[in-house]
């Protein structure tokens, strides 16, 4: 019942960590009782509810991925075996991304074996994958988010 009601944020993990250390000690039943006597028991109709805004919960996120999914561009993961690619503002680049937020040389991508590496090249507005500055060479999959500055793209594998 602790270990539940930790899990659930009914009580903190201090407070659990607490009694289960007081349950360790006790070796009356009557003890134990007292240790969960505070706590509520979820009933049937408590649960059923939980339940139900759980699930409202997990398909407002999903719906929310979805709107969103359409609006960002998406980026091709190179294809090749040992591929760079590198990305920026300046026409020198591979994939070039005309926006001021976007460094002349922002980014790289590379294919290492089964494997894409995206790693920033010391850009001022930071390179970040899935909502996560990168700040050394990262490992990204096929539907990450890769924002380069302020510009976002999807990577997806070539058609």
């Amino acid at each position: 019942m602790l270990r539940t009601s930790s899990a659930a944020g009914r009580i903190s993990i201090d407070t659990f960590s607490e009694r289960v250390g007081l349950a360790y000690q006790t070796d009356r039943r009557a003890d134990l009782g007292e240790l969960v006597a505070d706590i509520r028991r979820s009933g049937p109709l408590r649960r059923a509810l939980l339940q139900v805004v759980e699930g409202w919960s997990r398909l407002s996120a999903d719906v929310e991925a979805a709107w969103q999914r359409p609006r960002v561009p998406v980026l091709a993961l190179p294809a090749a075996a040992g591929a760079l690619v590198i990305l920026g503002r300046a026409r020198e680049c591979d994939c070039v991304v005309p926006e001021p937020s976007v460094s002349r040389r922002h980014a790289s991508l590379r294919r290492d074996g089964e494997r894409w590496l995206l790693r920033d090249l010391g850009s001022r507005n930071g390179t970040r994958v899935n909502g996560l500055r990168v700040v050394e060479e990262t490992e990204v999959r096929p539907g990450d988010r890769v924002s380069l500055g302020e510009v976002r793209y999807r990577l997806a594998l070539r058609p």
